[in-house]
């Protein structure tokens, strides 16, 4: 199995926080490869499936192109590390994104997908035209894919929570982060985590942010556009099992 694995400065271990919620965002981008396949969420989640494809405009294609079904542990990066509470601050802070991050996460896009459409190097070069049209398609399906089950979201987010900071609380911060997810290993100072490629990363004092994800099924870190001013960004899944 290839691994990241994510190097614990002392200060490190002081610094990890759990997000109050998901991210709107990131799970308006995750849910799209989710839509578009029954391979992920399965069963479980046929009928959000089956009401969402009916509620799909012509118009909101290109975000299928964005992030497709089948393209391996792809997600687009810019749009899914924002971690903010609202759908238009975690955007506002996409499209603030200095180049240099646009340019690592299309680096990434071509890795992993080579036959990646001619818009999106338009969007990542900043063409507005490509930017404007993300920024209302994204709106338009948030509201019928992930505004409507919100709050259940929300309180499913709330109740994970606070499970996992009574786990810290009597605990230790190192049993929390064993049990976040089946896949990622905690060996201190060492918090190993499946990912498409092995790779290392030293915190150095950042700090760690794990996020909550509804829609995707299996702990994700993104390195690619991880911001070094910032904690690092680890989401994992709310449900390990969608069908309860």
């Amino acid at each position: 199995m290839t691994l990241l694995r994510i190097h614990f400065a002392p200060d490190d271990v002081a610094r990890v926080r759990i997000a109050p919620s998901p991210d709107p965002l990131a799970e308006t981008i995750l849910s799209l490869p989710v839509l578009q396949t029954d391979r992920l969420g399965g069963a479980a989640l046929a009928r959000w499936r089956e009401r969402t494809r009916r509620s799909l405009r012509p118009g909101m294609r290109p975000l299928l192109d964005l992030a497709p079904a089948g393209a391996g542990e792809y997600v687009p990066e810019a749009f899914t590390h924002a971690a903010t509470a609202t759908l238009a601050g975690s955007l506002d802070h996409t499209w603030s994104l200095p180049r240099r991050q646009w340019a690592a996460d299309f680096h990434a896009t071509e890795r992993l997908r080579p036959r990646v459409p001619r818009w999106i190097h338009e969007l990542h070069r900043g063409e507005r035209k490509w930017s404007n049209l993300l920024h209302r398609t994204l709106h338009d399906y948030h509201a019928v894919a992930v505004a409507p089950y919100w709050a259940q979201l929300l309180a499913a987010a709330h109740t994970d929570r606070t499970q996992r900071a009574l786990t810290a609380a009597d605990a230790g911060v190192g049993a929390l982060l064993a049990t976040l997810h089946p896949e990622i290993r905690w060996a201190s100072p060492v918090l190993s985590v499946p990912c498409d490629t092995t790779a290392d990363v030293w915190l150095e004092g950042r700090g760690l942010l794990l996020v909550p994800t509804f829609f995707w099924p299996k702990p994700l870190a993104l390195l690619d556009n991880a911001e070094p001013e910032r904690p690092l960004v680890l989401r994992y899944p709310l449900a390990r099992d969608l069908a309860t």
